[in-house]
């Protein structure tokens, strides 16, 4: 796991972290820690605008670490980027209600813009 993280962030070598962060999935798949490199690959894909790759490994790792907002943030902007601001809203608000300890106004911003957006979406669609 710690392997790719140097290949992704240190060295920008998208290539080898996936493989890392694979190999580390597959050694270790319902462990507590293997959420990390669930959410790292996720992050890849996410950036490779890969969505559904990036949806299916941070609903995995929701499953082991139900309460990680970051978790819920990202799962959040995977439906952004496909256009899904309802399912989107949804899920910031999420991230939001775990993260009441203190206030987020980008979480917050994120939940406006995804319902401005939604609205906007169904009205140039005709169903609003």
């Amino acid at each position: 796991f710690g392997l790719g993280v140097m290949y992704d962030y240190n060295y920008g070598n998208s290539i080898q972290a996936e493989a890392s962060f694979k190999k580390s999935i597959e050694a270790n798949p319902l462990s507590h820690e293997a959420w990390l490199p669930q959410y790292f690959l996720g992050h890849i894909y996410l950036r490779q605008d890969k969505m559904l790759g990036a949806e299916e490994l941070f609903k995995k790792a929701l499953k082991l670490e139900p309460k990680k907002s970051i978790l819920y943030g990202f799962l959040a902007t995977t439906y952004t980027k496909e256009g899904n601001y309802e399912l989107a809203k949804e899920y910031y608000q999420k991230a939001d209600s775990l993260r009441l300890q203190y206030y987020n106004p980008i979480t917050r911003y994120k939940i406006c813009v995804c319902s401005i957006s939604d609205t906007l979406h169904r009205f140039f669609k005709g169903d609003v």
